[in-house]
């Protein structure tokens, strides 16, 4: 038989070191739990964007709705506000002020991520921006305004995309002209808006002129309201989509273009010092996927145009969230409007 000797050696330790308290409360034991009692259903909580009846009371009184002509300030007081006639539209002056841009999502759900890597909440997080005074279209640039323009000479014919259907071809003209444009490219729209003497407003401007220094979440408040109807009406003639300065159609009619290059993590910047994606990221290969699928669908052969689309932001509906588009539509692609401001 084999046998195997075991050396046993003895171990001593010549000093010690006290042991540091730093990390004493980790050792700590946990205190007992505390009763709280039972869970509210969670449709009985009250929701951080809803207001109860006395929160509700104390708003209207503290706020009352300021009279014609007038308008709120950022200090919430009702003020005279400065109208411009231009022909087509008034513009309304909007203060100067600080206000937070961006929006929270109801809810995250990252789970579509670990299929399809992409930036889903643009607008996230939430950070304040300071503007100057500005002015602001009352409401839409209307299709008549529009066909001025072509008229004389410094815009091109609006065409909607294919597959979309104009949406006044069966409208009388005087109805039609009322309606807030639709089916021009970003580039038409910033070509509009200098026709006008004006430009295309930033991403910032809009938001704030839509939500006020009040961070509200859609332009009238933060609560949905189901008599604000949805497609298309004469500009301006839905008065309950009225924004904080008194702008109107900010969240129903047509899409708004505004002024930015899309960037889908200019919220982000003002809290990171340098760059922090991968250029050949998951977020990088998703969009070189998407983009051979969209330009070439099954054709292996052929090649999209190299690097990242250019896309504008625009604007809808719940005022912190960013969207965007690109010019033209890729010729494999699956299957807005513009405001003047100065």
């Amino acid at each position: 038989m084999m046998s195997r000797a075991l050396l046993v050696v003895p171990l001593c330790l010549a000093a010690c070191e006290a042991t540091s308290r730093r990390f004493a409360a980790l050792d700590a034991p946990p205190p007992a739990p505390v009763a709280v009692g039972e869970a509210r259903p969670l449709t009985e909580l009250t929701k951080v964007t809803e207001l109860s009846e006395a929160e509700k009371a104390k708003q209207e009184k503290e706020m009352p709705e300021c009279g014609r002509g007038s308008g709120r300030d950022i200090h919430g007081e009702c003020v005279p506000i400065g109208l411009w006639d231009t022909g087509t539209v008034q513009r309304v002056q909007i203060p100067g002020g600080v206000f937070v841009m961006g929006n929270v999502p109801d809810h995250f759900n990252s789970s579509p991520s670990r299929e399809l890597p992409a930036v889903r909440w643009s607008g996230n997080p939430p950070r304040h921006e300071a503007l100057r005074s500005f002015w602001m279209d009352l409401h839409e640039v209307t299709r008549g305004a529009y066909a001025a323009c072509v008229s004389a000479g410094a815009c091109t014919a609006a065409t909607c995309p294919e597959g979309q259907a104009d949406p006044v071809k069966d409208l009388q003209a005087e109805v039609a002209a009322a309606l807030p444009q639709t089916c021009v490219t970003h580039q038409q729209a910033a070509a509009y808006c200098r026709h006008a003497g004006a430009r295309l407003p930033t991403e910032a401007e809009w938001e704030y002129a839509a939500r006020g220094p009040d961070a509200r979440v859609y332009p009238w408040g933060n609560q949905i309201k189901d008599d604000i109807p949805q497609g298309l009406y004469p500009a301006g003639h839905v008065r309950l989509d009225s924004s904080y300065f008194g702008v109107r159609g900010m969240g129903s009619d047509a899409l708004e273009w505004v002024a930015d290059t899309y960037d889908a993590d200019a919220a982000l910047r003002p809290f990171v010092g340098e760059a922090f994606r991968a250029a050949d990221g998951p977020l990088a290969v998703a969009r070189a996927i998407f983009e051979q699928s969209a330009f070439c669908g099954e054709d292996a052969a052929c090649k999209p145009p190299a690097g990242e689309p250019v896309r504008h932001v625009y604007k809808y509906g719940s005022v912190g969230q960013r969207r965007a588009a690109r010019e033209t539509r890729p010729p494999k692609f699956p299957g807005s409007s513009s405001r003047a401001g100065t």
